[in-house]
């Protein structure tokens, strides 16, 4: 396997991609100054096929990889050679996600080195280059920018643009900065840079691509082109519908005795946002000069349209960008009218928003000036960060090993239950089985000291247990989800302006075993903890990686709602009871396809199950266990379209 981290073996892999383990990152290495907060990259920007045809029409220079003879190729990769290739495959990609790879001229061949292939693991090192045989004369071109087509996923690579006057000495400068660890770029991402400084009326020019790395993954690159730096270009970078930040405790407690870091907490860009815990959204963009002159009169505007279609548009200006300039643009505390506009509350259901910057200039490659559509859900009672995207899953080798999702409440919040999600149908599961897991909630942050305000408090006194499922790891869910939802024994008030963690713990085994928790890819600071051989903890964070761990409370239920939570089941009563006889009362929000119920005891064992189909809204006949249990601890759960709820009861004798 890859990627081993310190002294417990965790390894990512994702069911979209190949074998990979996440970026892991120390605690103590995260960035404390809020403008590193923006390091989230999107795929790449937008650009219109007429546009980038007709760069390629009027280029100095251009080639698309369809003659092989054209490159000269050199390789210094240890222990293995590992060299770039020119191929036609558009396949050939090791992440998923890039398959097939979509260049404009894909089926005339393309340039791509696979250093996930390299079996030597982390002893491999990649040092390969692909140059130009012929050279270009730009001595009559007085603006030069260089222009290609590229995909890549970034692990400890760096990544070298070339170029030479004789085509024996070579200059090189590090290129896809922002291509942050355990990130796509777009497929395709187009790069365009300017080098008017460095080839501008130079007689003989050669191009050239370097890739350095440690066990990298891969660089594809197609349709490269000199062509002539444009005078008018903006370019939507990345765009967000939160600007991740808000304050913390600046009411209650001094601001000097807290650290930096402590005094904002991200307002993350929540997938899911509970109705009564919506909050101003600030879409903002990163907004770059990609032309010679000055671009004045720069507007950005969101467009958020609402459930039912009804769209608004916010805008914010600046006066100029400068060229090679890069700046954030936010529009301040938005609030749609749908977000009020139910009895005072939000509108249920999908929010979209859309980006676009416009300038007083007309902009030569207007494609690039929109950045990608994004989405959310306000739910009746749900929190979710994950959005169900890039679904992968973490392969645990027998430690004990806890995954935190962290959550910050507008208003003050009740929760009810913490809900998490395995991937089904994968044979690896089957040896998860009957395995246990145990979920809790902490308040305070893992990437702040502990302190007076960040108690690190852990709220539940017993972690609450739950027993892994034939029915978990076998059923198929909706993206591939199964979703499990654990209710608390007491429902627990949350404070607003607070960090709250729920956690899944995977303890220690006898024997290892795997086990999968899904995530997804939408917020940068989820966070992982492991103990080692020692009983030692250690704290990570997990780079662009982000849990599916939930809460939510089943306090505001309607029959009108689209709540994630489209059904309920009760503790049984009595609790304890001496095993002849206990009532389970459940009721169906919506109709439901496939509905049954299980009990099992501490050794994993099923020991009842009854299956009820397909069931109309509304209040069930009560379940009624009348089975003689011997005296102990069971686990009892309901199953409805693949959504479990979990609880515990008791037979005392």
């Amino acid at each position: 396997m890859k990627r081993f981290f310190f002294s417990f073996c965790i390894i990512l892999i994702s069911a979209v991609a190949s074998a990979q383990v996440g970026a892991i990152e120390k605690e103590a290495s995260e960035a404390r100054n809020m403008g590193d907060r923006f390091t989230k990259v999107e795929p790449g920007n937008s650009w219109q096929t007429g546009a980038l045809q007709s760069l390629r029409d009027e280029a100095f220079w251009f080639d698309d990889f369809s003659d092989p003879s054209t490159w000269i190729r050199e390789d210094e990769s240890t222990p293995f050679p590992l060299g770039w290739e020119i191929i036609t495959n558009a396949n050939a990609a090791p992440v998923g996600a890039f398959q097939p790879l979509n260049f404009s001229s894909i089926e005339n061949g393309f340039a791509m080195i696979n250093g996930d292939s390299a079996s030597a693991g982390d002893a491999s090192q990649q040092n390969a280059t692909i140059r130009s045989l012929t050279s270009v004369d730009l001595s009559a071109e007085d603006g030069v920018s260089i222009v290609f087509e590229q995909a890549t996923r970034n692990w400890a690579t760096t990544y070298y643009l070339q170029w030479s006057y004789d085509g024996d000495e070579w200059n090189e400068f590090p290129i896809n900065l922002d291509v942050a660890t355990n990130t796509n770029t777009g497929n395709p991402d187009v790069f365009l840079l300017d080098m008017t400084p460095q080839l501008a009326n130079q007689p003989e020019v050669y191009i050239g691509f370097r890739f350095e790395a440690n066990w990298g993954w891969f660089w594809a690159i197609d349709d490269v082109a000199l062509i002539e730096t444009p005078e008018n270009d903006l370019s939507v970078n990345n765009a967000y519908y939160s600007n991740w930040r808000t304050l913390v405790n600046q009411d209650v407690s001094p601001v000097e005795v807290l650290v930096p870091d402590n005094v904002y907490v991200h307002a993350f860009e929540y997938s899911q946002y509970a109705r009564n815990q919506v909050r101003p959204l600030s879409p903002t963009v990163r907004v770059e000069n990609r032309g010679f002159a000055p671009q004045t009169g720069v507007t950005f505007t969101a467009t958020i349209t609402d459930p039912d279609g009804m769209s608004e548009e916010f805008s914010t200006s600046m006066g100029e960008i400068a060229p090679g300039e890069m700046v954030f643009m936010t529009i301040e505390d938005v609030m749609p009218d749908a977000f009020s506009a139910d009895q005072g509350m939000a509108k249920l259901g999908t929010y979209t928003v859309e980006y676009m910057v416009e300038q007083d200039q007309e902009d030569e490659f207007p494609g690039n000036n929109a950045g990608d559509a994004q989405s959310f859900e306000v739910t009746e009672d749900l929190m979710a960060n994950d959005n169900n995207a890039g679904v992968s899953w973490l392969l645990v080798d027998g430690n004990n090993t806890s995954n935190f999702t962290r959550y910050v409440f507008e208003e003050e919040a009740q929760v009810d239950y913490i809900t998490f999600a395995l991937t089904t149908g994968n044979e690896l599961q089957e040896n998860a089985v009957f395995e246990s897991v145990f979920v809790n909630i902490i308040q305070g942050s893992f990437l702040d000291e502990p302190g007076p305000t960040n108690m690190m408090d852990t709220l539940l006194t017993q972690s609450l247990e739950y027993f892994i499922q034939d029915v978990d790891v076998l059923s198929g869910g909706e993206n591939g989800l199964q979703f499990i939802t654990v209710m608390l024994e007491e429902p627990l008030v949350l404070q607003a302006n607070t960090i709250y963690q729920p956690v899944v713990t995977i303890p220690s085994s006898n024997e290892d075993f795997l086990w999968t928790v899904v995530h997804g890819s939408q917020e940068n600071y989820a966070s992982l903890g492991a103990e080692n051989a020692d009983g030692d903890a250690s704290l990570f964070s997990m780079g662009n990686l982000v849990f599916c761990v939930r809460m939510g409370s089943s306090q505001v239920m309607s029959t009108n709602g689209a709540q994630d939570l489209t059904f309920m089941m009760s503790q049984n009563y009595p609790n304890p009871f001496n095993g002849s006889e206990t009532r389970i009362d459940w009721e169906l929000m919506a109709p439901a396809k496939n509905a049954h119920f299980t009990v099992f005891d501490l050794n994993g064992r099923m020991v009842h199950q009854q299956n009820f189909g397909s069931r109309p809204a509304g209040k069930q006949e009560p379940i009624i266990l009348n089975t003689n249990l011997p005296a102990g601890v069971y686990q009892y759960s309901l199953t409805v379209d693949n959504h479990r709820i979990a609880r515990k009861m008791i037979v005392a004798k």
